[in-house]
């Protein structure tokens, strides 16, 4: 039995973690137009209302970032999709050493066996895991030059290009993962509030400025419809905060002990190509014999193969029932708080 996931020798496709990643990217490719067009709806509707002030200015701004960002990201990620696809349900994994040589800006350069890859979305967990384990698992690379990382304990296949010999970085400190990925998440959920937050003041100021509507020019007062979209900002910085606040338990959580391993049974996990995060329920073995069961809200794909894989749950502390307790795997950016009942 692995110690972690790692994805099947064939047909990598079949494994339904990765297809379940494979159809996120998909979904992301899509979704990322129906973002700009609701900033674009949100700015037409500000300009026909003669609203031109500091929400349409950071709009616009946004717009066009966005716009950037999904370009980039259908030529990057969505020409890679098609070769990922059929290198994942034809071509063979192996088993190949791994060193990451340069890392800038999202991009990770790793040398793998005998060629150079560029790897997206490697952050610095995944570079972590790499320089621990040492290998990676490779797919492809296709004639074009195109291939698939995974890195092990995660079933995301990774973007990867064959690309000429990099100047190489500074090894990067060695950091404790999971902490590192709960860190992170603080961040970007304290980043989210400070966003929504500036998004209330904007909408605010914007409610008590003066309208004059281009295509109405009889109708005039204060663009106080502002205040409604000040108000879905609130509600946005609100849900931000619970998540922040739900980041620091975690980290208090893992903090409150040694990690301890427990056979588990899948029972039953939600996730799906929109919200690959899922409810999960799991149920392990005490050392005296009994089964308790685990509730874990919005557990990642990586989390659910993990334990489908290994049969085994590891836990932050003494799993006690009406407790909550970090569970994830050692040495991986794979965390999550879980309830036993």
């Amino acid at each position: 039995m692995n110690a972690v996931w790692r994805p099947p020798d064939q047909h990598q496709i079949g494994d339904e973690a990765v297809e379940l990643r494979l159809k996120n990217y998909e979904y992301l490719n899509r979704a990322h137009l129906g973002v700009i067009g609701i900033a674009v709806l949100v700015v037409l509707f500000e300009w026909l209302m003669g609203c031109l002030y500091t929400v349409v200015t950071a709009a616009m701004v946004a717009v066009v970032a966005m716009t950037i960002m999904a370009v980039w990201y259908r030529v990057v990620v969505g020409g890679w999709l098609p070769a990922a696809k059929e290198l994942l349900a034809d071509s063979p994994s192996r088993r190949v050493t791994a060193r990451v040589v340069a890392y800038r800006l999202g991009r990770t350069v790793v040398a793998a066996g005998d060629v150079h890859l560029r790897v997206l979305f490697a952050d610095r967990g995944l570079r972590q895991v790499i320089a621990n384990t040492g290998e990676i698992t490779l797919v492809g690379p296709d004639a074009h030059g195109r291939a698939v990382v995974f890195v092990d304990g995660q079933p995301t296949p990774l973007p990867a290009k064959v690309v000429a010999v990099a100047e190489q970085s500074e090894p990067e400190p060695t950091v404790d993962v999971p902490k590192w990925f709960v860190t992170r998440q603080v961040g970007l959920s304290w980043l989210m509030v400070a966003g929504a937050l500036l998004a209330v003041a904007g909408f605010a100021y914007d409610a008590q400025q003066p309208m004059t509507v281009p295509v109405r020019p009889e109708k005039a007062g204060t663009a106080e419809f502002n205040w409604f979209f000040a108000a879905l900002c609130v509600g946005i910085a609100v849900a931000a905060l619970v998540m922040a606040l739900g980041q620091h338990r975690l980290a208090r959580l893992l903090d409150a002990g040694q990690w301890q391993a427990y056979p588990a049974t899948l029972v039953g996990w939600k996730g799906d190509s929109k919200r690959p995060n899922g409810d999960l329920t799991l149920q392990i073995s005490l050392p005296d014999g009994q089964w308790r069961r685990v509730m874990v809200r919005r557990a990642s794909p990586e989390l659910m193969a993990n334990v489908y894989v290994t049969a085994t749950l590891w836990v932050v502390g003494p799993p006690a029932a009406g407790k909550l307790s970090a569970v994830g795997v050692p040495g991986h950016p794979i965390v999550a708080p879980a309830r036993f009942v």
